[in-house]
């Protein structure tokens, strides 16, 4: 990631590109400015991983490129789906192998060791080189991490929850969790943020039911504020400033972004060249 992360391939883009609603015009204009980073998931479907795969393929980019997977999504939040999600995701992708492979969900009456025991044949086989989870609590990450030590076996090494300069007032989706800056930065676990861009608040987008319920408050408008008053300061769009607030955190941190158009796209990615000061930080988040 942007820094050293054990397990963890480098980014020399530290941005992750999403699969969801992404035009794919938009993924080869990333990795023509030199992104690697894709983020996708079985929850999204086979004609999202297909596509995925299918692009990959077709631009000989396999071993160019960084593939996160997701599996084990609600209904099927259990260890008896991770093989057969696995399974599909590989064979959409036309892979043999995923850089990335995340638990998507977490079914807290499920013990940990019951998720290691369905993971670890995978990383052993090769079919993963690392494991994480998204949407799990820290202290989950801990006890998953703790069992896998006391086996001898590798454990999580990202944790994916969702952070961004807006804090999220109400889960996007049922299950989903907003990060805990303050634990990774005492444990620097990488953090990939999704939903960094705050579904679109900082990126001009129309506002919609979405951003209502899970986005608009007094604070995170005056969040939004100060972002577009600094972007007008640095000559910057103001999701670069809200990415850049991301990136600056003082563990290794990767936002997934989604953009919608050519222009997002550039917006997005102007973000790897901003380096904000500790006081621009601190009066962006209203400190």
């Amino acid at each position: 990631m942007t820094r050293a992360s054990p397990g963890l391939p480098g980014a020399a883009l530290p941005i992750v590109m999403g699969t969801v609603r992404v035009e794919p015009s938009l993924w080869e204009a990333f990795v023509d400015r030199g992104g690697t980073w894709f983020d996708t998931a079985r929850h999204y479907g086979d004609e999202s991983e297909g596509e995925l795969g299918r692009f990959v393929e077709r631009h000989g980019l396999r071993e160019r490129v960084v593939l996160v997977g997701k599996g084990a999504h609600t209904p099927w939040c259990a260890p008896e789906h991770v093989e057969r999600h696995l399974e599909r995701s590989l064979e959409l992708l036309r892979t043999d192998v995923l850089d990335l492979y995340l638990l998507h969900r977490d079914d807290r009456t499920v013990p940990v060791e019951e998720w290691l025991d369905a993971l670890a044949p995978h990383a052993a086989a090769g079919r993963v080189r690392a494991i994480g989870a998204s949407n799990w609590t820290p202290e989950r990450f801990e006890a998953f991490n703790a069992a896998a030590a006391r086996q001898g076996l590798p454990g999580f090494a990202a944790l994916s929850n969702q952070l961004s300069l807006a804090e999220m007032l109400e889960p996007v989706w049922d299950g989903c969790l907003r990060a805990d800056p303050a634990w990774h930065a005492r444990t620097q676990t990488p953090l990939l943020a999704w939903s960094a861009q705050a579904r679109g608040f900082f990126a001009g987008r129309a506002e919609d039911e979405e951003q209502r319920l899970s986005w608009l408050s007094p604070a995170n408008l005056e969040r939004r504020r100060r972002a577009e008053a600094l972007a007008g300061e640095l000559g910057l769009p103001t999701v670069a400033v809200a990415l850049a607030w991301v990136l600056a955190q003082p563990f290794p941190a990767l936002p997934v972004v989604g953009p919608r158009s050519p222009a997002e796209l550039d917006a997005c990615l102007a973000a790897a060249g901003v380096a904000l000061s500790s006081k621009q930080l601190a009066w962006l988040a209203g400190s």
